[in-house]
């Protein structure tokens, strides 16, 4: 018995020790430090990028909106290809505005960093983020073959966001203000892709949502 117990520690040693050894920190040269997290995680499968603010490395920030939003999702871009990625491996980001009425703007601006087939996103209007005014985290996959875009028929796409991305094990939908007209009924657009990607999913699925 004490053999089997003995063996039994060695085994979730090593499975402990093969698990950290695949889960490595992001930090790009011109990063600060940070003692409290990482600009972002390589878990293998997938890259996780904490929320990226609008200064600059010498850590100066725009005067515009839209050049604040260019900025966060340049670092953004910028710990996705520290891991050996690029933006079109990005399938999930959620966005916190200090103010909502900037959407259009940095719906527009997006457009400019994923022109093809864009990640899912959830756009959250909050009363304060660490460095006014925006926030963006997000999700990338490593393997590309896995990365596609769903939507529900016949649903017609605004904005420079995929309504859902599947890949083999995950679910990311977007999340957007208020509801849209599908097949007379009106329902949350969020929703409407979580039950579609169900329906095609043939691997269980982890719901992402902005909530």
């Amino acid at each position: 018995m004490q053999r089997f117990l003995i063996g039994m520690l060695l085994f979730s040693f090593s499975l402990a020790q093969s698990a950290s050894a695949q889960v490595r920190a992001l930090t790009p040269a011109y990063f600060q430090p940070n003692h409290f997290s990482s600009p972002g995680v390589d878990a293998g499968d997938y890259v996780f990028i904490s929320g990226q603010g609008p200064r600059r490395a010498d850590g100066t920030m725009a005067t515009s909106f839209a050049e604040q939003c260019r900025q966060a999702l340049n670092n953004v871009k910028a710990i996705v290809e520290s891991s050996g990625l690029s933006t079109q491996n990005v399938v999930y980001t959620q966005v916190y505005l200090e103010d909502i009425r900037n959407y259009a703007e940095m719906d527009r601006i997006f457009g400019e960093f994923f022109p093809q087939t864009p990640p899912a996103r959830a756009v959250l209007g909050v009363a304060r983020v660490p460095d006014p005014p925006i926030q963006i985290s997000a999700i990338a996959v490593r393997d590309l073959a896995e990365r596609r875009a769903v939507s529900p028929q016949n649903y017609r796409a605004e904005g420079t966001a995929s309504p859902g991305v599947l890949t083999h094990d995950l679910s990311c939908l977007s999340i957007a203000t208020g509801l849209t007209h599908y097949r007379h009924c009106r329902l949350p657009i969020g929703l409407l892709v979580h039950t579609l990607a169900l329906n095609r999913a043939t691997l269980p699925l982890r719901y992402t949502s902005g909530t």
